[in-house]
């Protein structure tokens, strides 16, 4: 594993990892997380490195809509720009694949901006929390490197600790209108003033 800072002139060495499909831990806004680019292999990678089912769904990262139009149908696309200026939610849309949904999250530059650079050269990323299933998620980077170690081929640090803050408010947009699934950092009054249609 090789350390390096997650600042903007490492975003390329970063960027050559991930094409590789070589995972890479990466901070985002409340933790440290595993990534690989959004592949069907790598979805059975990511889950074995954290040692859980196989075909376990795993959250998508991206960086703007137009990545995804693939995975969301043309209803969820509406709602998805609709909800591109709405901070910290997680989103629940419909995979051909799997069906209980692909959750996926917008990451934005004013928030992100290093993140929201590598993610337009990258594309979208599967991201899970650097910890393996049934532990606890531990912040400290010496404690994610030792359990890590041989299994991650770069680890991009921050200097300030990351740990877990208020989460992501997940939303189900499958459907007409959308429900809470789980609530988090963002209100319901904030999500209903950019999707005022059949609210659920």
């Amino acid at each position: 594993m090789k350390t390096i800072p997650f600042t903007k002139p490492n975003i390329e060495i970063i960027t050559t990892a991930l094409s590789g499909n070589q995972p890479v831990i990466l901070p985002t806004d409340t933790i440290y997380g595993i990534h690989l680019p959004y592949q069907a292999k790598n979805l059975d990678l990511i889950n074995k490195i954290k040692k859980r089912p196989l075909k376990q769904p795993c959250n998508v990262i991206y960086s703007h809509v137009s990545q995804i139009t693939n995975l969301a149908n043309e209803s969820e696309i509406q709602k998805l720009y609709k909800l591109k200026n709405v901070p910290e939610i997680t989103v629940i849309v419909t995979d051909p694949d799997n069906t209980v949904g692909q959750a996926i999250r917008l990451i934005r530059f004013d928030s992100h901006p290093i993140l929201y650079e590598l993610l337009s050269k990258s594309g979208p990323l599967y991201s899970s929390s650097a910890n393996v299933s049934g532990e606890t998620y531990n912040p400290t980077p010496e404690v994610i490197i030792e359990k890590f170690k041989d299994k991650i081929a770069i680890f991009a640090t921050k200097e300030t600790v990351l740990s877990n803050i208020e989460p992501s408010t997940i939303i189900d947009i499958r459907g007409s209108g959308y429900q809470i699934i789980r609530p988090g950092i963002v209100s319901r009054e904030t999500i209903d003033r950019f999707i005022t249609d059949n609210v659920s």
